[in-house]
Parts: C-alpha cells; sequence; structure tokens
C-alpha cells in the first residue's frame, strides 16, 4: 500500500509520461542527438518504448528503487536499449550520460504540470530514484555487452563517489570478465564481503 503524498505523486508522474510523452520523446532524443551513431528515428523509437514501460510501472504499487530490477517491461526496455547501443559502438558512459539527460526532461515537464513546490520537490526525489536505480542497470548491461563483443578478459570499474552498491550491483560487478574495482568506500567492501565475495581468489582482484 503506498502511502498517500507518495501516491499522489507517482501519479502525477505517470500522468506527465502518459499525458505529454511526445514531447518527452522529443525532447529526450533532442538532448541525446549528435552524442552517439543512431539516428534521431531510432532515438525516438527508443525513447517512446522506454517511457510507456516507466509510465506503466510507476503507476503501479512496486518500490520505486525496485522498478528497474523487477518490473519485466521496464527491465526489458532498459535491457533491449542499452544492449542496441552497445552493439553499434556507443560507450558505457554515453548510457549513463544519456539517462541523466532523461531525468532533466522528466524533471522539465513534471514542473510544467504543477505549480506546487513541495510537490515538485517529491516528484525531483521520486524521479532521482527512479533513474538511479534505471541508470545502474543500463551501464552494467552496457559494460557486460561490451566486454562479450570484445571478448575482454579484465574491466576497469571505477567507483569513487559511489556512496552505496546494492545487491544487484555488486553481484555484476564481478561478472564476465576478471574486474579491477577501484575507489571502494568501506560500506561496499562490506557488501562485496557479506555476499560471499572474495576479492583475494580473483585475479583481478578489488582495490580500495
Amino acid at each position: 500500500m503506498l502511502g498517500t503524498d507518495e501516491g499522489r505523486v507517482r501519479e502525477v508522474l505517470a500522468r506527465t509520461l502518459a499525458e505529454d510523452q511526445a514531447t518527452l520523446v522529443r525532447d529526450w532524443a533532442g538532448q541525446q542527438a549528435g552524442t552517439g551513431p543512431e539516428s534521431d528515428r531510432e532515438l525516438r523509437r527508443e525513447a517512446t518504448g522506454l517511457l510507456e514501460a516507466l509510465g506503466g510501472a510507476v503507476g503501479g504499487t512496486l518500490p520505486v528503487a525496485r522498478i528497474a530490477e523487477r518490473d519485466p517491461g521496464v527491465r526489458d526496455a532498459l535491457t533491449s536499449w542499452s544492449e542496441r547501443r552497445a552493439r553499434v559502438g556507443a560507450e558505457p558512459s554515453a548510457a549513463a550520460m544519456a539517462m541523466l539527460a532523461l531525468k532533466r526532461t522528466m524533471l522539465g515537464a513534471t514542473e510544467r504540470r504543477t505549480e506546487d513546490s513541495a510537490l515538485r520537490y517529491r516528484a525531483a526525489l521520486l524521479v532521482d530514484e527512479l533513474l538511479a536505480s534505471a541508470r545502474t542497470q543500463v551501464v552494467m548491461n552496457s559494460l557486460l555487452e561490451a566486454i562479450q563483443a570484445d571478448e575482454a578478459r579484465v574491466a576497469i570499474i571505477d567507483i569513487t563517489g559511489v556512496p552505496t552498491v546494492d545487491t544487484a550491483v555488486a553481484q555484476h560487478l564481478l561478472m564476465g570478465a576478471e574486474c579491477v574495482v577501484s575507489g571502494i568506500r568501506p560500506s561496499i567492501a562490506q557488501t562485496i564481503t557479506q555476499l560471499g565475495i572474495d576479492e583475494r581468489t580473483r585475479p583481478g582482484g578489488v582495490s580500495g
């Protein structure tokens, strides 16, 4: 059961994603134009599919932080989006920047829909939580696709500045190739340890 405040914010965001979809697609695709090999038509098609999935999930009851991981429609849209970008040569960092552009687009649309400052603030928190998990999913998908495409044996991942890593992310960090992970905070090291990952047994290892 969602709280009254969260339910109201989710309702506004879901309505924004549905009713303002054409504007969101245009704005998000426009921000990505020229940053990769995709055509405007491809960018708009990708944006439409992902926004439709996000809108449906936000209108549901899954915790926002778990939508990217647990909602089938969103998970499939993110996986397809990131894998296709990797296949055409887009860098994993470009996928992360695209998610930041989506955040700006969604926040702008929400602000246009309501003048309630408190609602705007709560919507910003909700969008940030939603897209933080989506961004993680996209970056990891892109990284794993690049590892496979390049037949990489080692991947260097710098997570300096990342405050937390949840279980799903930690489980991905050492998949697909030997990884050297740097910039680890004590709390993140504890998460990795709790998962039973012994970095000493891995040639790449984990460094602080």
